[in-house]
């Protein structure tokens, strides 16, 4: 009777001791060694997929984990649907490598499961991965030609050396004066806001939108026979007013500090006032 009491007893501490046991986790690693995951049970293992570095499943839950050279371009980012109707990434990241880890649960009841799963990750080995260093576009400058008369819009206008306001000034344009546009500047194909002119003999550049093909209100006109000037420091000859003002202005800057409108070929006030009178007699 003793004997069959004490075999009842070790049976019941038994079956009490295998009940309380919690389920064995499972140690998963990439075949590389670089990566461990401990899962909750046997019912998981590793399962060939030719589309991504280390996928395991349970049957219903899948486990998903890229590895990726930092500065690799990632994959984005799915979202649950009817198959999945609960997913969660994560992302591992060093200077060198980047893990990405997705879990797709088979519903959202067993998501919470999965992210304590997917807490176990472990690298085991860093940096097997060569980072990937990204470099600067490069932005290809061209030229597209034009070979038309445009019109200056602004009171003054800049002409400079190159096509930025960083490069050095070499001249001046003003309102209404009338060039010839010898093409635009293009950035990657596309225009970049400047136009290339010949000014005083030499390749210039000039800001796009202070110039328009069509003459603006209360401009000059332009007359076929416009008068001549010499210029009294190179002896070239320029349409009188702002194409000499220009020339002068440009290469002779220290000798114009006691010229006046009339030395540019202007009129002067008892000039323009004598017209005004023949005007009004009908001269």
């Amino acid at each position: 009777m003793k004997k069959n009491l004490l075999m009842g007893m070790g049976i019941a501490l038994g079956a009490m001791m295998l009940a309380a046991a919690p389920v064995c986790a499972e140690t998963l690693t990439t075949a590389d060694g670089v990566l461990s995951i401990e899962t909750p049970s046997e019912a998981w293992m590793e399962v060939a997929d030719s589309n991504h570095w280390f996928t395991v499943t349970d049957g219903r839950n899948n486990i998903i984990i890229d590895h990726f050279s930092n500065g690799e371009s990632l994959p984005s980012v799915n979202v649950a649907d009817d198959t999945y109707p609960a997913i969660y990434d994560a992302f591992v990241s060093t200077k060198n490598e980047v893990f990405v880890v997705e879990g797709r649960a088979a519903t959202q009841e067993e998501l919470k499961s999965l992210m304590e799963t997917i807490g176990t990750v472990k690298v085991l080995k860093y940096d097997t991965k060569t980072r990937i260093e990204k470099k600067a576009p490069v932005k290809t400058f061209g030229f597209r030609k034009i070979d038309q008369t445009y019109y200056v819009t602004s009171e003054e206008l800049n002409v400079r050396s190159g096509c930025s306001t960083d490069d050095a000034v070499i001249g001046t344009l003003y309102f209404g004066n009338a060039i010839i546009v010898d093409g635009a500047v293009t950035l990657d194909g596309a225009d970049y806001g400047w136009y290339q002119i010949t000014f005083d003999g030499r390749t210039a550049y000039v800001s796009a939108k202070f110039l328009s093909q069509t003459m603006p209100a209360g401009g000059p006109t332009p007359t076929p026979e416009q008068e001549k000037v010499q210029c009294e420091f190179c002896g070239e000859w320029f349409n009188a007013g702002n194409d000499y003002r220009n020339h002068v202005m440009a290469a002779h800057t220290l000798e114009t500090e006691e010229m006046t409108g009339a030395d540019f070929g202007e009129r002067t006030e008892e000039e323009m006032a004598e017209e005004a009178a023949a005007a009004e007699i009908g001269d």
